[in-house]
C-alpha cells in the first residue's frame, strides 16, 4: 500500500509571520504593543532589542510604536534605569541595527518637537554608531529639521562631534552629493560655517580640507528629494 505520509521536507514550514498571526489574539496583540510601548517610554534598550529581534513579536508591534523606538534611540533621551549604563549603551546600538534590519520603520520618521528624523537626532547628539548605521542604510544625508532648516551634517559640525561630521561628510562625497554638503539653514549658513562661528577647528579643517573635492561636485538636479521647511 502506498504511504500518504510525507516527508517534512516536503511540507512547507510556515512563515515567522503567519505563525505568530496565528497564535494571538487582537487582544494579546494591544497588550504586547502597550508593553513594547513601556520600554520605549523608559528607553529599555535591552528589552527593545529583545522584541524587534524576537521573530514571533516583530510581526505584532505597531510601525509607528518602532518608529518611536527608532527616534527615541538616536536621541539624547537616557534610559530611566541608570544601572548596567555600558550595557544600555551597547544594546541601544543593537536595537537600532536590529530595527534597519527588519526594515519595518521610515528612515525619514521625525520627532514631534523638532521635526528630526533618525539621522539628524544621532548627528545632534554624536551618536556616531547610530549614524553609520543609518547612513549605511541610506538616510537621507539631505533631510532638514523641520525649525532650523539643518541637515545631519550641520548638526554634527555645529555640536562639535568630529568622528560623527566625517562619517556624515564621506558619505556625501561618496554619494557625489554637494547639495548635502553645502546645505544652508534658515540663517544661510552651511556647515562649515557654523563650526567657524563655534570655533570648532578641528572640523573647520576638516571640512575645509574637503573642500576641493566638494568643489568638484555637481549639485544633484532640485526637487529630487522633499525638503522641510
Amino acid at each position: 500500500m502506498r504511504s500518504h505520509v510525507r516527508s517534512h521536507e516536503t511540507i512547507p514550514a510556515p512563515s515567522a509571520e503567519s505563525a505568530s498571526q496565528n497564535r494571538v489574539s487582537p487582544a494579546e496583540v494591544r497588550q504586547f504593543n502597550a508593553q513594547f510601548l513601556t520600554a520605549v517610554k523608559e528607553l529599555d534598550t535591552f528589552l527593545i532589542y529583545k522584541w524587534i529581534k524576537d521573530l514571533s513579536g516583530r510581526p505584532i508591534l505597531d510601525t509607528d510604536h518602532v518608529q518611536s523606538a527608532l527616534l527615541a534611540l538616536a536621541s539624547n533621551r537616557e534610559p530611566k534605569k541608570t544601572s548596567f549604563r555600558r550595557e544600555a549603551e551597547k544594546y541601544r546600538v543593537l536595537a537600532v541595527s536590529a530595527i534597519l534590519n527588519d526594515r519595518v520603520a521610515s528612515l525619514e520618521c521625525r520627532d514631534g518637537d523638532h521635526k528630526m528624523t533618525p539621522l539628524i537626532l544621532a548627528a545632534c547628539f554624536g551618536r556616531k554608531a547610530i549614524a553609520k548605521l543609518l547612513v549605511e542604510n541610506g538616510a537621507s544625508l539631505r533631510a532638514k529639521d523641520g525649525k532650523l532648516g539643518r541637515n545631519a551634517l550641520s548638526w554634527a559640525a555645529k555640536n562639535n562631534f568630529l568622528e560623527t561630521t566625517e562619517i556624515i561628510l564621506q558619505a556625501s562625497l561618496e554619494q557625489q552629493d554637494k547639495q548635502a554638503v553645502e546645505s544652508i539653514d534658515i540663517d544661510h549658513c552651511t556647515a562649515l560655517d557654523l563650526a567657524r562661528q563655534r570655533g570648532h577647528m578641528r572640523i573647520v579643517e576638516l571640512l575645509e580640507s574637503r573642500g576641493g573635492a566638494i568643489g568638484e561636485l555637481e549639485a544633484p538636479v532640485s526637487g529630487t528629494l522633499s525638503w522641510v521647511t
